[in-house]
């Protein structure tokens, strides 16, 4: 993070290729109502994810991919693993303004295991607590205009950073689960 008034000169940095979401058809949407719970499993594909307020959503690990997503102020989400990892695909607009109801306990635990790419060079705003790996590298990520804590790492064309924001780094690097075999 560069500090009001300094600046740095960054080298151009060439990012692996990212395939375009519009070739795959995702026919769905989902929406969740206030009051209802859906979950992101792994191989989920939507044209559209939107939480509204006091809707819930779960989100198992594994990779999913959705067009816009849009989860609304008081909108809770909860990952089901924390620390497992998680990838969600985005080729979309983006506002992320819901709580992560799992996190007091779980913050780096969640950003260690949690990465979202998105696709697209739309805006993405992050206006509430977030946690995990954000890999952006055509979009501008805006951070902060209400919530001022984020747990992770951004990599993006451009970022804004608000007043008093500030960003814990936390490099992605998911749990691996092992599994005993007995004979």
């Amino acid at each position: 993070i560069i500090p009001l008034g300094e600046a740095e000169t960054v080298a151009f940095v060439s990012y692996p290729a990212l395939y375009p979401l519009n070739d795959y058809i995702f026919s769905e949407s989902l929406v969740v109502s206030a009051g209802k719970t859906a979950t992101l499993s792994d191989g989920a594909k939507y044209r559209s994810v939107k939480i509204e307020g006091s809707g819930k959503l779960r989100i198992n690990s594994g990779e999913m991919w959705v067009g816009d997503l849009q989860i609304e102020s008081g909108a809770k989400i909860e990952f089901v693993s924390p620390g497992s990892q998680t990838i969600l695909h985005v080729n979309g607009s983006f506002i992320w303004r819901g709580t992560i109801q799992n996190s007091d306990s779980f913050n780096e635990s969640i950003a260690r295991g949690f990465k979202l790419i998105q696709h697209s060079a739309n805006r993405m705003y992050v206006d509430d607590r977030f946690m995990g790996a954000i890999f952006a590298p055509y979009s501008h990520v805006v951070l902060g205009q209400s919530h001022k804590l984020f747990y992770g790492s951004v990599v993006a064309n451009s970022i804004s950073v608000h007043q008093y924001a500030t960003i814990r780094f936390v490099k992605f690097n998911p749990t691996v689960l092992y599994y005993s075999i007995a004979f």
